[in-house]
This record gives C-alpha cells, sequence and structure tokens, in this order.
C-alpha cells in the first residue's frame, strides 16, 4: 500500500485532475457537468473515487496515527455520500428534484468533511496550529474560487479535492506524531 499512495497522489490525482483542462473551461463548468453533459461519466466516476478516496485513507491514517478521536461509522458515512453524490445526475431538463438531491448530498458531505476536520483542530488546535493552518487556507482559497467565479466550478473542486489530498498524503507520511 506504501507505493499505491505514491502513485494515487503523483500519478493518479494529478492526471484524473488535468484531464478537466482538456474536457471543458474549468472556470465555467464543474465536473459534473464533465460527466454528465459532455458524455464523460467514467471520467466523473474516476475523478470521484479518486478524490475520495484519498481524502478518506488519508484522514483514516492520520486520525489513527495521532490517536485523534474520530467517529469511523460517520467518517466512512460521509465519504460514502460524497460518491454517491455523482449517481443523481445534474442535469438540465431533469426534474429539479434530482438536481438537487445531487447538489445536497454533495454538500452536506463535503461540509461534514470539514466539520469533521475543524472540531478535531478545535480540541488540538495548539499541537497541530500548522496544519490547522494549512487546512483553512486550502478551504478559504476554495471559498474565494467560488465567490470570484461565482458558483461552484472545476478548478475550485480540482483545488479543494487535489489541495486537501496532498496535505493530507504530506501530514500521514510524517514520521513523527506528538500524541
Amino acid at each position: 500500500m506504501k507505493y499505491f499512495k505514491w502513485v494515487h497522489i503523483l500519478l493518479i490525482e494529478l492526471l484524473v485532475n488535468f484531464m478537466a483542462f482538456y474536457y471543458t473551461d474549468v472556470f465555467v463548468y464543474n465536473q459534473t457537468y464533465i460527466g454528465n453533459v459532455l458524455g464523460h461519466p467514467f471520467y466523473l466516476c474516476l475523478w470521484t473515487i479518486s478524490s475520495v478516496f484519498g481524502l478518506y485513507y488519508y484522514s483514516k491514517i492520520i486520525f489513527d496515527s495521532c490517536k485523534l478521536p474520530y467517529h469511523s461509522f460517520l467518517h466512512a458515512l460521509i465519504h460514502i455520500g460524497m460518491t454517491i453524490s455523482i449517481v443523481f445526475p445534474y442535469q438540465d431538463g431533469l426534474k429539479n428534484w434530482t438536481n438537487n438531491l445531487h447538489v445536497w448530498i454533495a454538500g452536506i458531505c463535503i461540509i461534514g468533511f470539514i466539520i469533521e476536520w475543524i472540531y478535531i483542530f478545535s480540541k488540538y488546535y495548539f499541537i497541530y496550529q500548522k496544519e490547522c493552518f494549512i487546512f483553512l487556507m486550502i478551504l478559504m482559497i476554495s471559498l474565494f474560487i467560488m465567490l470570484v467565479l461565482d458558483h461552484i466550478t472545476s478548478i475550485c473542486e480540482i483545488f479543494f479535492t487535489y489541495g486537501m489530498n496532498i496535505f493530507l498524503f504530506i501530514w500521514a507520511n510524517k514520521k513523527k506524531n506528538p500524541l
């Protein structure tokens, strides 16, 4: 699994995220647009699974190695929800409730992931100040991109997921953990 982590973060995640630049204008459209409207559902599925795998797996390594308290069922449920959200396509012409279901499931699960980490940082801020700062910077830059572009775009989704995955990967591979 050691080498797979490196292949995942440096090859799979990088290639899958840069494919979005080939498919569409990442500053206008989002990943769901690529998968559903442009007809690349395999890409959307690959991007989702790769991104969610990193967010789940690297977080779990950190929680376990640092002996941080977390709810394993809730952690798994959040990431399963992120993955399941792509099953409900967001497309013009579909009933409004299916579009809303996709957005609500994805949004609630991403917020759950963020709250999970904010809870950890609130309890262990003085130990993990640097990590908290990096986490919040990735989050704030993602929100800034979203606000400037007026909606969630591929560049926002890529920055958040790949940025978070790199951050979590580096932290998970540290030799020493203070707790």
